[in-house]
């Protein structure tokens, strides 16, 4: 019958519909978990002191890079039923928690400034912090794992 598609191209039809509404299941967590993590951000860089180096910008990246170490252990082993609980939080809400850019402008700022010392000490110290933090936060998060083991 003309019009009519093959059983095979039907299946791909609807694999191709599945995928397209998994991509938007996606997005519209990723979206949300951003709007969450820059209204938190906000909120900290209102209760945190501004002015040089700022304590705020530190504080949320350092803060940011250890959650992502925990949930980047968590998810999949605590909640490997919700696929969607990674993208919301790590690409979602600590994305939009943590403020590298505003790190790499108060750097800049620094330079300007004619304190290229204090610029590489706040550069290195904040690399250097995300990735002890990032560290931490996986090693907490399995320790955590190990002592609950069989109790989730």
């Amino acid at each position: 019958m003309p019009g009519t598609l093959p059983k095979a191209a039907l299946g791909d039809y609807r694999r191709a519909v599945m995928a397209g509404r998994s991509q938007l299941a996606t997005v519209g967590v990723v979206a949300l978990g951003g709007v969450v993590g820059s209204l938190a951000r906000h909120g900290v860089g209102v209760a945190l002191p501004t002015g040089g180096p700022s304590l705020a910008t530190w504080s949320v990246n350092l803060l940011g890079s250890f959650l992502i170490g925990v949930v980047a252990v968590l998810a999949p082993r605590v909640w490997p039923r919700l696929p969607l609980l990674r993208p919301f939080l790590v690409t979602g809400v600590i994305s939009g928690f943590t403020t590298f850019s505003a790190h790499s402008v108060e750097v800049t700022a620094l330079l300007v400034a004619g304190r290229p010392a204090v610029a590489v000490l706040v550069l290195a110290g904040t690399l250097l912090g995300a990735l002890v933090a990032v560290a931490g936060g996986d090693a907490f998060a399995r320790w955590v794992v190990r002592t609950r083991e069989g109790r989730w």
